[in-house]
């Protein structure tokens, strides 16, 4: 459902889709929209975009991104993932963002693209791996 928003004190509507709209409409009969944040133990690059977000109860979620994410790959090395979850959990349409922490109080955090997400497919094939960062 696409709604007009209107902007106050401009008097013009903006058409605004919601953030499920642009996400891939294939998925598995177990993909899950949301992941509880609290439950991530760590996350790992499989591509630029792809991000499997292994879970501490040893299950793993592999999310194919809406488009590949500059910089994710090197999130399995120094860089680190800031996530912008949807209060508690991760869901499709958040966005999560790869950064390099030498350098974002310099550039800040604006200077790196943030990466929309896409459903959470259950990963079976990497379930209890336990590797971290």
């Amino acid at each position: 459902m696409i709604r007009p928003l209107l902007l106050a004190g401009f008097g013009t509507a903006l058409t605004v889709a919601p953030a499920f709209a642009a996400a891939p409409v294939s998925r598995s009969a177990n993909a899950k929209d949301c992941i509880d944040v609290s439950r991530i133990g760590h996350e790992t690059a499989e591509s630029r975009g792809v991000l499997v977000f292994h879970m501490i109860d040893g299950k793993a979620y592999r999310n194919r991104l809406i488009a590949a994410c500059p910089g994710l790959m090197n999130t399995n090395g120094f860089w680190r993932l800031e996530m912008e979850p949807s209060g508690s959990q991760l869901c499709r349409g958040d966005r999560v963002r790869p950064f390099d922490p030498r350098s974002v109080r310099t550039m800040g955090m604006h200077a790196y693209p943030a990466c929309g997400l896409g459903v959470f497919e259950p990963a079976p094939d990497l379930a209890h791996h336990h590797g971290g960062k």
